[in-house]
């Protein structure tokens, strides 16, 4: 995982997957700190007083973005600029005709978002879990 900017990213995994609609291997945001710098972004839900979201990010200032190797790599450049822009879709199911006996969809569709790196951002660091000490661990970058 990677946390940068007030959001947690992660590479979906076949259980992120099957949980949200989010295709495996692809780089997706489901946390956001209130107050950091993507929490400009509008499509999320609140669920027990926290913001969930569930955005795959396809590119940051116009870098595709396939791994989370890839999103570390653009995060070192855009890090040193003030704002940037992403492009990503929305994952978020939404009830089709206002009931939910219709069921639900995601949309999906692309969409681009401006962000502005705040002075409250924590530094971008990577976090492992390391099954030995049954922990996170953090290393800036």
């Amino acid at each position: 995982m990677f946390d940068f900017a007030g959001a947690i990213f992660f590479e979906a995994d076949d259980y992120a997957a099957a949980k949200s609609g989010i295709p495996i291997g692809s780089v997706a945001i489901a946390n956001v700190q209130t107050g950091g710098s993507f929490s400009s972004i509008p499509e999320m839900f609140v669920q027990n007083y926290k913001s969930v979201y569930r955005l795959v990010i396809e590119s940051i200032n116009n870098q595709k973005v396939k791994a989370l190797d890839d999103l570390i790599k653009a995060a070192n450049e855009v890090i040193k600029q003030k704002f940037i822009n992403i492009t990503y879709k929305n994952y978020q199911p939404y009830f089709t005709f206002f009931d939910q006996e219709s069921g639900f969809i995601s949309s999906q569709e692309q969409l681009m978002q401006d962000i502005t790196f705040d002075s409250i951002d924590t530094k971008p660091r990577i976090l492992k879990y390391d099954n030995d000490l049954s922990e996170w661990i953090s290393e800036e970058i």
